[in-house]
């Protein structure tokens, strides 16, 4: 049988609100479409560049950002991602390689989400340790110094700001330390 095309693949991530029936049907339709992506490797990096640009995103489960400690450090695998945006950036860091680096990099200098920035910060370190740690660095701070966001309703934005004081201390910087006690 022919497996599904990359472009195919992301039409049925993106689709994934209008799946009917419980969330957990949801959960288990975008875990499987997520699986099928990482299995196209780098043929879908133009679907998945594609579809981060367009800066859409749903919650799948949300349950594990409820715990305190995941507030300082996003772990880089799930059974289950929090979001399709944090699944589809976990595809890109299994697929691995220097386009892996670029499309994380990008997205990285793209998003405003402090979960985001935590998540690629840990990636990229991963994957090419400490190649993008000044620009991981320049991001976080770059949106500690603006205001919080407020009226978050999203669980994934509800502790932007926990996210990306973590990020500076995952390299051991401290010249932030000052600005972050003002605030």
């Amino acid at each position: 049988p022919r497996r599904p095309r990359p472009e195919e693949i992301v039409a049925h991530l993106r689709a994934l609100p209008s799946t009917s029936g419980s969330p957990l049907r949801q959960q288990r339709t975008a875990v499987y479409w997520l699986e099928e992506l990482a299995q196209a490797g780098p043929t879908a990096w133009p679907a998945i560049r594609g579809f981060l640009s367009g800066r859409e995103d749903i919650e799948l489960d949300t349950a594990l950002l409820q715990a305190r400690v995941v507030r300082d450090r996003i772990p880089l695998d799930f059974a289950v991602p929090p979001s399709l945006r944090l699944g589809i950036f976990e595809v890109v860091r299994r697929i691995g390689g220097p386009d892996a680096y670029g499309i994380l990099a990008e997205s990285l200098t793209a998003t405003s989400r402090g979960i985001e920035v935590s998540y690629l910060a840990s990636a990229l370190q991963e994957m090419a340790p400490n190649q993008y740690r000044d620009k991981i660095l320049e991001v976080a701070r770059a949106l500690l110094a603006q205001p919080p966001p407020g009226g978050a309703t999203s669980v994934p934005d509800r502790n932007h700001r926990h996210y990306l004081f973590g990020v500076p201390g995952m390299f051991g910087d401290t010249g932030f330390v000052s600005e972050a006690q003002t605030q």
